[in-house]
């Protein structure tokens, strides 16, 4: 067992290039970005359903259950705009996500959010000793207009007398919430997206659900304070958290300002170690995944393939005829990825001519006649040996006879019909050397009206071509009489 499995690493060891290792990269990054989504998803159910066809496709591939697979494919466009329709919110925000996924916040927008987060946890505290009602929303990376409604422009700094301003009672906005944006405050009394499902918390009102319902939406932090019970909690993720104590706020907000706004030195560290669990099984499955590939591409089967024949040193001034049988049938075996490779390009039989005699040839096929990846044996050779033909190429001269198609009109006749030149030089096998004539692509006689001259190709039989020098093509002169001036 341990040398198999020695024999094994050795194998994948070997196996492994650089685009492998890029491959799992790609793949744990997409796995990452999977799971989270599944974490933060209102649709679990769906996805755990999308999951489990996913895992039975993937099977059907393996063990080569055609029926199955078939069926997928019939319905893969139906499903494709399924899902489309079901997470387009999701799939805008997956989008959103990678293309603001560089962005990076300046050291004085920091400096300004820390301050700001100061400011809202003790006017956070005060709003819940005094069962004043408050929604405050810190923006993360992702956009939030499209998820708002209303709410008047303020794009200004935050301060206590501020936000008392805008959440007392008497205040026209105080419903409404106020929209903080690398430390400033950009709108107040916007209106936003309730959540889906109502909070399980009986006791929660309306703030409640706005706010789990924008942190449902997009990467926002929204803090709700409720008049009451005079309770500060905190939205992000589509969940919803009570706080125990402004110490406790405070630590909280610190960390979603490290993720969406990471500064300084250790700016590498958060970004590893974020979600690291997430990380690591994403690893762990890419790994599997390409593992799973790896052993199907390596899997041994036995194929039959045809391999074509072809000549290599042909000696100069001599032609191969065509050789018999004209293919042969390989029987090879290998890791089955690189055999269907051979299966979509074919193979190539080499027959090495150079010190072949001049007439008929009995070539026995080896293994180095034939072309074949690294890995993969020849096991069976049918027929395993081909017949062919080498013969010395001489030149001969031959006349050129042109070739006629159709009749003259009525009223006319063919007086004489002459080629130049009337003869060619031909490179033809030597046991043609008698071949004395080749004819001319027709002349059509019924387009004829008057003593004509007209260029016409040779016809040359297979296997005889024109020697060195030699038009292609030869003037065809008709003579007509009965033809008018």
């Amino acid at each position: 067992m341990q040398e198999r499995f020695r024999q094994y690493i050795e194998a994948v060891w070997s196996s492994v290039r650089v685009a492998d290792a890029v491959d799992v990269i790609v793949v744990a990054v997409i796995v990452y970005f999977g799971v989270i989504w599944f974490r933060r998803s209102r649709s679990r159910l769906v996805m755990s359903g999308l999951g489990t066809l996913a895992l039975l496709y993937f099977a059907a591939g393996l063990l080569e259950m055609h029926l199955t697979l078939a069926l997928f494919k019939a319905g893969l466009t139906v499903a494709v705009v399924a899902l489309v329709v079901i997470f387009q919110n999701e799939i805008r925000r997956a989008f959103e996500r990678v293309a603001l996924a560089s962005r990076i916040r300046t050291e004085s927008a920091a400096a300004t959010l820390d301050a700001t987060v100061d400011t809202v946890v003790e006017a956070a505290a005060s709003f819940a000793n005094s069962k004043t009602g408050a929604l405050i929303v810190f923006k993360g990376r992702e956009p939030l207009e499209r998820h708002l409604k209303r709410g008047v422009p303020l794009n200004g700094q935050v301060s206590e007398p501020l936000l008392h301003s805008i959440f007392d009672a008497s205040s026209a906005g105080h419903d409404g919430a106020l929209i903080i944006e690398n430390g400033i405050a950009t709108r107040f009394a916007a209106h936003l997206p309730l959540a889906a499902e109502a909070p399980s918390d009986e006791r929660t009102g309306t703030r409640h659900s706005a706010a789990l319902g924008l942190s449902e939406r997009c990467d926002a932090l929204v803090v709700v304070v409720s008049e009451e019970r005079g309770v500060i909690s905190v939205a992000e993720d589509g969940r919803l958290e009570t706080m125990s104590s402004s110490t406790e706020l405070k630590k909280r907000i610190a960390r979603f300002k490290a993720r969406v706004s990471p500064e300084g030195a250790g700016r590498a560290t958060p970004l590893l170690t974020q979600n690291l669990g997430a990380k690591v099984l994403s690893l762990a499955l890419a790994l599997a995944a390409w593992l799973v590939t790896f052993n199907y591409r390596n899997e041994l089967v036995t194929r039959s393939v045809k391999a074509s024949i072809l000549f290599e040193n042909v000696p100069d001034e001599s032609i191969v005829r065509e050789p018999v049988p004209a293919s042969v049938l390989l029987t090879v075996s290998g890791p089955k990825g690189k055999l269907e490779g051979i299966e979509s390009e074919g193979v190539d039989l080499l027959i090495d001519v150079g010190r072949s005699r001049e007439g008929i040839n009995r070539h026995v096929v080896t293994d180095s006649d034939i072309a074949l990846p690294k890995g993969v044996q020849v096991r069976d050779v049918q027929p395993s040996a081909v017949k062919f033909t080498v013969e010395r190429i001489v030149q001969v001269t031959a006349s050129v006879q042109p070739k006629t198609a159709g009749r003259l009109r009525r009223g006319l006749w063919l007086q004489k019909i002459s080629v130049n030149p009337p003869r060619v030089k031909l490179s033809v096998p030597r046991s043609r050397a008698s071949l004395g004539q080749v004819t001319t692509e027709a002349v059509p006689l019924d387009e004829i009206e008057r003593t004509s001259e007209l260029r016409r190709e040779l016809q040359l039989p297979k296997g005889v071509e024109l020697a060195e020098g030699q038009p292609n093509s030869v003037t065809v002169q008709v003579a007509v009489g009965g033809a008018g001036p």
